[in-house]
């Protein structure tokens, strides 16, 4: 009885549409066309018979005007050869979730309040130019694989682009996006956000290398969080953005590992071309590719004015870090500035003092840098007092003690005036015995190191100890740097642990 159940279970349902069979998909009740499992709305079949699917899509607009909700579209897996153009209309609601438009889609001017791209994949060109959305708009997991155009769309509640995928260009130019979340999004070569209202819009877990965010408002209230931000052109794109009170939370910028500090590719640019190319071919940007290649053609030399530039930004992004109360990282930037503020000097540098500055302190960021510093200073002094063993002996156990003047009576022979007779007198004689001069010793190593301690916290007792010209110099050298490397070293703890 089963068995005959099943037969006629598949017979009934032999030439149903199998869009429904995918538990994540709503069912379909069309005919599927002969041969294939679906019918010619949800038919994956780019050849299929374009005046077919246009007469069964007419069928399924009527159809849907006489449902529950006719003032909704439900367009749902449907995969559309021809060209989709609702120019100038206006939606209660779109359900596209999963719609492939294999031609051109068009929603220029289109109203719309609940709406549904969720998986939408737009084989050519999208334009949802002056769309407006009343309500929030969901293109998560919607992928672009032609230009997707926003120019002055307005996103009213916002938006989610949650995963969503952008191979070509996307503009966002002039858009309102208040309210959009852009997370684990893919953009392609270039992205304009130029002029948009960025309001409360939030980039996440993603890249946004090629993007443009010039002339952008609100962006003292956007968030971008583990983003990376590796844009060989980010000075001139992000001038704006730098210069605003933006937070620039949890920003993935490029790391150099030879200095361990954040650098901005401009710097690669000047400093390391070789680096800057391939940071240049992991970008598909074919035109910055060129620009570069043209400029190097011109000079190999450093550019002051680009130099310049590249160290306003690194001051303003230090500025910026430092008013958000984010003193660390704030210290990249500081290295950043004063590394081009040096370089700015040309061959001068060497003589510089920001050379010693950054040797021993990381421009006064790297507090490890500066210990390390005073201890070589502070070992290798002691090891020269030692290696010497010529100075003063006064400051340690081993000392002369120098006698004193001292009275003896000695017996002499006198005559007497009176009587004329010889007679004893006895006399005091006082012998000013010679002092006796201290003598250099020789040391063992602790009373080395306790000479080198001592002249490092500037004790004035151990300035005299000096008996050799060699020990001289070294206790004037140590004198002199010593306190500075601890005195970075402070600066640098401070600069590190600053909180307000």
């Amino acid at each position: 009885m089963a068995t005959i159940e099943k037969e006629v279970k598949e017979t009934k349902n032999q030439n149903v549409c199998s869009y429904g069979d995918d538990p994540a998909n709503k069912d379909c009740d069309h005919l599927a066309l002969p041969g294939h499992k679906h019918c010619v709305l949800h038919s994956p079949d780019k050849n299929k018979d374009k005046e077919l699917f246009n007469e069964a899509f007419n069928q399924e607009l009527e159809n849907q005007k006489d449902s529950d909700e006719p003032d909704i579209l439900d367009i749902e897996g449907f995969v559309f050869p021809v060209e989709f153009d609702f120019y100038d209309t206006g939606f209660k609601g779109l359900h596209a979730r999963g719609a492939t438009f294999l031609e051109d889609a068009l929603f220029f001017n289109a109203k719309f309040n609940y709406t549904d791209f969720v998986g939408t994949t737009f084989e050519k060109t999208a334009y949802f130019d002056i769309a407006t959305f009343n309500d929030k708009a969901d293109f998560s997991h919607a992928t672009f694989k032609e230009e997707a155009l926003f120019y002055e769309t307005k996103f009213m509640k916002g938006a989610d682009f949650i995963s969503s995928t952008f191979k070509k260009n996307a503009y966002f130019e002039d858009s309102k996006l208040n309210d959009t979340l852009f997370k684990n999004t893919h953009f392609g070569p270039g992205t304009s956000f130029k002029s948009a209202d960025l309001t409360k819009v939030e980039f996440r877990s993603m890249s946004v290398s090629c993007c443009e965010f010039i002339d952008s408002v609100g962006l003292e209230v956007c968030c971008f969080r583990h983003v990376r931000w590796n844009n060989p052109n980010i000075v001139p794109a992000f001038k704006d953005l730098i210069k605003k009170d933006y937070e620039f939370n949890l920003i993935k910028w490029i790391s150099a590992k030879r200095n361990k500090r954040w650098i901005l590719a401009d710097e690669i640019e000047q400093l390391r071309p070789d680096k800057y190319q391939e940071l240049l071919s992991a970008s598909e940007n074919n035109d910055l590719k060129e620009k570069h290649n043209d400029k190097q053609s011109k000079s190999n030399k450093l550019d002051n004015d680009k130099l310049y530039a590249i160290e306003t930004a690194y001051r303003e992004l230090k500025v910026n870090y430092e008013n958000h109360k984010n003193f660390p990282d704030a210290g990249h930037f500081h290295i950043g500035e004063m590394e081009m503020k040096r370089l700015r000097k040309g061959w001068k540098r060497f003589l510089s003092l920001s050379n010693v500055y950054w040797a021993f302190s990381g421009y006064g960021e790297r507090w490890r840098r500066a210990l390390i510093s005073f201890l070589i200073i502070f070992t290798a002094c002691a090891l020269i007092y030692n290696w010497q063993g010529k100075y003063s002996s006064q400051s340690f156990s081993q000392t002369n003690e120098v006698s004193q003047p001292i009275e003896i009576n000695i017996p002499l022979t006198d005559m007497d005036t009176k009587s004329n007779k010889p007679m004893i007198v006895n006399r005091k004689i006082k012998f000013d015995i010679e002092p006796l001069k201290e003598k250099t010793i020789k040391p063992n190593l602790s009373d080395s190191f306790l000479l080198s301690a001592k002249v490092s916290f500037l004790r004035t007792d151990s300035f005299s100890q000096a008996t050799t010209t060699l020990t001289n110099w070294v206790m004037i050298f140590e004198i002199i740097f010593a306190p500075i490397t601890l005195g970075l070293m402070g600066l640098a703890i401070f600069r590190k642990f600053k909180r307000n």
